[in-house]
This record gives C-alpha cells, structure tokens and sequence, in this order.
C-alpha cells in the first residue's frame, strides 16, 4: 500500500517487466521461426524490414490456418472468409505489435495480408465467386474485428488466438496453425 503512493504499484511494475521480458522472447525466436519455416520477406519501397517480415509471416500464417480449416471442411461461405480475414487482422495485430511496427503500417497490413492470401487460396475454396467477393470479406472482416474488439467474448478469443501464435512462433510448432480451424465461429 505505500510503495503505491510513491509511483507504480509492485504488481504493476512486475506486469511491465513480465511484458518486456515475454517481448524479448518473442524477438529472439521470430527470425528463427522464419527461418525455420523458410518464410522470406519481400522488402517494399517505403516500408521498414519489419513490415515486410510481419507481412510475410501473417501471410503465411492465414494461408495455413485456412488449409487446416479448409481440409477439416469448415470454409463454404462467404462469412467463413469473413471470419478468416478477421483472423488475418488478429495475427497481423499480434505480430506487429510484438516485432515493432508502427500503428499506420499495422493497419495498412490488416488489408494487405488478406487481400494477398485470398485469391491465391480463395479460388480452390470457392471456385469463381469468391474472387467476386475477396474485397468485400477483407473490408467485412477489418470492420467485425474494429467493431468487436471491446466485447469481452471477442477479446477472450482474441486472446487465446494470440496464445497459439505465441506458442507457434516460440515452439516452431505447425500443429498451432490450425488455431483459425478451431476458432473460426468466435470470429464470424
């Protein structure tokens, strides 16, 4: 009780040292990770060499939750590439918030990586109609996860969604991919 009336609580400023010691962990095995899963970043005039790595890991990150979510026959709607783009925007909030991209380049990014993976993966999905609709899922899905990121329900998904990718990036593990497949009616 007094230390809090000079400053930060002691359970506030073991909550910071927390974070930047789980930040820490999650910069050192990022690279490894792309390495590993030969993820090559593409670099792009104007932008810094971690939009690039968050772009290229976030894009294959959704292309493969989709295959998981896909081969368990879950995507047959438009509402499912609703769901994933909004999945697209949680990971690629998760990982550029870790790996240091700006706010501006996070939310430019939110539209990038879908409108990239979609019509490589939307047309094996759906056939010709989904290429008719790949805009529309990305600004749908951009708008349910701004629109639903107060709501409790939404956030507790978000948050395990964001344990899995932890899990993924620090194990190298591919079995956490398929984290889309199992929350995919908590983002609809």
């Amino acid at each position: 009780m007094v230390f809090s009336l000079f400053g930060k609580s002691i359970k506030a400023q073991e909550n910071e040292l927390r974070s930047e010691l789980s930040k820490d962990k999650f910069v050192a095995e990022f690279e490894t990770t792309l390495g590993a899963f030969k993820i090559v970043p593409i670099a792009r005039p104007g932008r810094s060499v971690e939009f690039s790595q968050v772009e290229a890991a976030a894009c294959y990150v959704l292309e493969e939750g989709i295959k998981h979510a896909d081969a368990k026959g879950l995507i047959n709607t438009v509402k499912d590439l609703e769901a994933a783009a909004v999945f697209g925007v949680v990971t690629v909030e998760f990982l550029g918030r870790y790996w240091g991209v700006n706010e501006a380049d996070r939310r430019a990014l939110q539209g990038i990586v879908p409108g990239m993976v979609f019509p490589r993966v939307g047309q094996s999905l759906m056939g010709g109609r989904a290429m008719d609709v790949v805009g529309q899922c990305v600004t749908k899905g951009v708008v349910r996860y701004a629109s639903n990121s107060n709501r409790r329900k939404f956030s507790t998904t978000v948050s395990k969604i964001e344990s899995d990718l932890s899990q993924f990036v620090s194990q190298r593990d591919p079995v956490y991919l398929d984290t889309f497949a199992r929350y995919m009616n908590e983002l609809r």
